[in-house]
């Protein structure tokens, strides 16, 4: 059962029980003292070790002892600094931090001001700087749960006045509901791939019948609602989901509405490949998982026709086939509601936001691969791709991607360990412990932070404990140069044998011969499949067709 901590500055005795009947709940002897776990890291709550911590803050609570914007600036400035050490107390732990929301109850002149809201900002503008600062803080939108709700529901001025319990029953059975979404979606691996449909989908009516200019598209009507729909896929693109066509109709239609349809607010740039034709639509989606190198278990398909959908789903069921609204006018809050099903992440890194272009250019060096093998050998090819390479030993700052790596990789994946932030953070704080993170970078473009190491030290022997590289650069003889250049750092640290793993897995076949050709014995296998290798180091080696910078 998941442990998870409840810390607030008001009586939340009945959510807690609440989610007590699908957690293990840690709740502090009275109310409204969550302070003292972040003044100071606290045995009890160390000890039972939570996986996540909610900070649930109320902002009547919070703030009711101001008088002007002064001090309320002031309260909120140091809670907020309360928050930051509660979160570096409890460093292997989620913090879910809660924004804050004030009924409108002073009695004000309305030219005045909503003193209420001003209070709101200061912290609610201040939490996602917060957030920056500590990794493991996330979010938690209580001031958008009670708007949604509808704040005369979600309170209760009686259970407040009785027992310093600010929220109706209702207002605790929606916070419990969302406690649990936001638990899920933590520990969710997300998607990768949301597949689209064009006609009656990305807009109303056929594209072959309509024309360009004559689909439903635009800023008014039911228009106005696939223009919206537009709009929270680019978002979504934005924030490192990779966008693809699958649709019936003529390529040179389809171009025609991305380069002369001024509604349309996705352009041809914003997809990471587009596959107009008249195939089945699973066979070219298939065909698209094989051009993006990726799982179809990745893939997310979103399409108006119910035939269709039963299509995909009956011929891949590894693909995740999103329902279609009946109304149109919901199609917004659907894509909103697969962002947020499929593909949520509590952060973006540095290479989802530029995921697409890599991906583009990914296109790009296949096409130049593909004309080097036919005039030449792979080397020729790997050579004038003229890649970068820089290891270093991995920061704090690449914690997320290191961890979102680890999570999503699966092809070329040796022992297929996966790490939670809680779990990552132990492994590397640990004093025989080294984790690699390699960049790689080559003329179309920097691929960004593309492989991790992790290797345990034990005397004069070292282990790979977990070694893995993003699909994307696959067959370029990277890993190669990795290996060798870590062999060598290793070497020089007087490590004298290496020990490599590989543990089979349904989609890791790409890895199975790895340690085999980079010259390691084997040294055994397991019950489970597990080979196990083994490598003695005798000097630096400079066999690598790439070169490594270590940084």
């Amino acid at each position: 059962m998941q442990k998870i901590a409840i810390l607030s500055n008001v009586n939340l005795d009945i959510l807690i029980q609440k989610l007590k009947k699908d957690y293990d709940v840690f709740a502090p002897e009275g109310y409204g003292q969550w302070f003292k776990y972040a003044l100071q890291k606290d045995a009890s709550l160390l000890e039972f070790g939570p996986q996540t911590i909610f900070l649930l803050m109320d902002g009547f609570a919070l703030l009711e002892n101001c008088t002007t914007d002064e001090e309320a600036q002031k309260e909120t400035s140091a809670a907020l600094s309360n928050a930051e050490r509660l979160a570096e107390n409890y460093p292997e732990s989620i913090v879910f931090v809660s924004t804050i929301h004030i009924r409108h109850c002073s009695v004000a002149p309305e030219n005045d001001g909503i003193r209420e809201n001003r209070w709101c900002s200061l912290w609610n503008e201040q939490l996602p700087v917060v957030s920056k600062n500590r990794g493991n803080i996330n979010l938690f939108n209580l001031a958008a749960l009670i708007g949604e709700t509808g704040a005369g529901g979600f309170y209760s001025d009686r259970m407040w006045y009785m027992g310093s319990i600010p929220y109706s029953v209702k207002g605790m059975g929606e916070l419990a509901r969302a406690i649990d979404e936001a638990i899920l979606r933590s520990r969710q691996t997300p998607k990768k791939v949301l597949v689209l449909d064009l006609d009656n989908t990305l807009w109303g009516g056929v594209l072959g019948e309509e024309g360009a200019q004559g689909v439903t598209l635009g800023s008014s009507l039911m228009g106005a609602a696939y223009r919206d729909a537009q709009k929270h896929i680019r978002e979504m693109k934005e924030m490192g989901v990779l966008l693809a066509v699958v649709s019936k109709n003529n390529e040179g239609d389809v171009m025609e509405i991305f380069e002369r349809n001024p509604q349309m607010v996705l352009k041809r740039e914003d997809f990471a490949a587009i596959l107009a034709s008249w195939d089945p639509k699973p066979e070219s989606i298939r065909k698209l998982s094989g051009q993006l190198n990726l799982g179809l278990d990745s893939f997310v398909f979103l399409d108006d026709n119910p035939v269709e959908r039963e299509a995909v789903k009956i011929a891949l069921p590894m693909v995740s086939v999103a329902e279609f609204p009946k109304d149109v006018a919901n199609l917004p809050e659907t894509i909103r509601g697969i962002y947020l099903r499929y593909f949520y992440r509590s952060s973006t890194t540095a290479e989802d936001k530029v995921k697409t272009g890599q991906y583009q250019a990914e296109a790009a060096r296949q096409r130049e691969k593909d004309r080097a093998e036919s005039a030449g050998t792979l080397e020729d090819f790997i050579r004038s791709l003229e890649i970068k390479i820089t290891i270093n030993e991995a920061t704090d700052g690449q914690t997320d991607r290191i961890i979102q790596l680890t999570n999503k990789t699966n092809q070329f994946n040796t022992c297929t360990v996966r790490f939670d932030r809680q779990s990552y953070l132990a492994f590397r704080s640990a004093g025989n412990h080294h984790v690699y993170a390699v960049n790689a970078s080559d003329r179309y473009g920097d691929n960004g932070l593309i492989l991790v190491a992790m290797v345990t030290v034990d005397g004069d022997a070292a282990e790979i404990e977990n070694f893995l590289m993003s699909c994307r650069v696959m067959g370029r003889k990277i890993e190669d140069a990795v290996i060798e250049a870590i062999e060598n750092r290793l070497y020089e640290d007087g490590i004298r044998t290496l020990r490599a793993r590989y543990v089979p897995t349904a989609k890791n076949k790409p890895v199975e011969k790895l340690w085999d050709t980079l010259g390691y014995k084997t040294a055994g296998e397991d019950g489970d499949g597990t080979k196990r290798y083994s490598k003695l180091l005798s000097g630096p080696g400079n066999a690598a067709i790439l070169k490594t910078e270590w940084r």
